[in-house]
């Protein structure tokens, strides 16, 4: 939840050190991932509010508190039913109707 807003949302960490590819690589494929997300206008995909490939993250537990930082992330509007690669899992299949609403 955002605390200032009070608006939920829903925050994306994306691992850059992955075996086989190099970390330059992977923020590449990053970056483009958020433009295309950034530059997407649909009622069906969730907009980026806000991204750092820098980014500190703070977890706080019982005993301590633990700063981790340059971290990849995006801060993307919450998509409040989920995501659509969940609901076409369950669902199997649905009407032509309902398929020109979700993608049109």
């Amino acid at each position: 939840m955002n605390i200032e807003t009070q608006r939920k949302v829903a925050i994306k960490f994306l691992r850059v050190s992955t075996p086989g590819i190099s970390k330059h690589k992977a923020l590449e494929c990053l970056i483009r991932e958020i433009r295309a997300l950034a530059d997407c206008e649909h009622k069906n995909v969730a907009k980026i509010i806000e991204a750092s490939l820098d980014g500190v993250l703070v977890k706080r537990g019982e005993s301590k508190t633990r700063r981790k930082s340059g971290v990849c992330y995006y801060v993307m509007r919450l998509a409040e039913y989920g995501e659509l690669y969940k609901f076409i899992e369950h669902t199997e299949r649905f009407s032509e109707r309902l398929a020109r609403s979700l993608f049109a």
